[in-house]
């Protein structure tokens, strides 16, 4: 089924906005279409953080970026470059305890973080992710939004907060 951005009525959603296994054709082309860059999630987090109703779902859009950009190997090796290691890497951990609600195991493998992917099919924002000792988001994707295609954006859109 190819969604108009229109017509959201004939998806089948679950709870949270889970994306059911019914909708076959729509999940077919959210598994073909690459996840959302990390200036793409930003361009729509200052979208969405210009209206105070949506101001959370900007917010966890520039935390996602900001993982991805933190937790990015060529990132790292240029942020080590310029700067000290122990700040890169402390860097990495502060995300990494973050998303598991503030524990800090040292024990924990590199791959323990929760990595989110966000993907923008036919207007909806479509979320998926895992967290790396679990799986237990793996293959399951989560509608959190309606919105722009983040290419349509001005790169300097900046909101006015001055009210």
């Amino acid at each position: 089924m190819t969604v108009s951005p229109t017509d959201y009525t004939q998806i089948a959603f679950g709870p949270g906005g889970l994306i059911l296994p019914e909708n076959q054709e729509l999940l077919e082309q959210i598994r073909l279409t690459p996840p959302l860059s990390p200036e793409n999630l930003l361009k729509l987090a200052v979208f969405y953080m210009a209206y105070l109703t949506n101001e959370d779902l900007g917010k966890h859009l520039a935390l996602v970026a900001l993982t991805k950009l933190v937790n990015d190997p060529d990132t790292k090796d240029v942020l080590r470059a310029t700067i000290s290691p122990t700040v890169v890497d402390s860097l990495a951990d502060f995300f990494e305890d973050l998303w598991d609600g503030g524990r800090d195991e040292s024990s924990e493998p590199p791959t323990a973080l929760i990595q989110l992917d966000v993907r923008w099919v036919e207007g909806l924002l479509i979320e998926s992710g895992y967290e790396g000792y679990k799986r237990c988001f793996e293959g399951k994707y989560f509608a959190i939004g309606v919105g722009p295609n983040p290419a349509s954006l001005p790169d300097e859109d900046k909101p006015d907060l001055t009210g």
